[in-house]
């Protein structure tokens, strides 16, 4: 084997090393976290990156009121969050990650 296998061992973990990098970057997200007026976590609120054409496909926060969007949405200008009671915000995509969002109630129901 000598010579030959050794080529071939550090050519494969270079693949894995890239198949890794590739994984993980492509799993990565971004983290949008939604409360009211007094901090709490609103779960049940629908959070979608928004481009000039298109709208992403929706995302609701759970009971902390996190929302994980996928890493593909790098052509998004603003984050679309909305919860019915409160008034839709638009929000220019951040730089940094996570993203706090705190939504107020309509002032005809005052829900919150």
């Amino acid at each position: 084997m000598g010579r030959g296998s050794g080529g071939h061992g550090q050519l494969s973990r270079i693949a894995v090393l890239f198949l890794s990098l590739t994984v993980v970057g492509g799993c990565s997200s971004r983290v949008v976290h939604v409360e009211n007026a007094r901090g709490v976590p609103l779960p049940g609120a629908t959070v979608s990156a928004v481009a000039l054409s298109i709208e992403g496909l929706p995302k609701t926060t759970g009971a902390r009121g996190d929302a994980d969007l996928p890493a593909t949405i790098e052509e998004a200008r603003w984050i679309k969050v909305e919860k019915p009671g409160f008034k839709t915000v638009y929000v220019l995509k951040p730089d940094a990650w996570p993203l706090r969002v705190t939504l107020l109630p309509h002032e005809e129901d005052g829900a919150e």
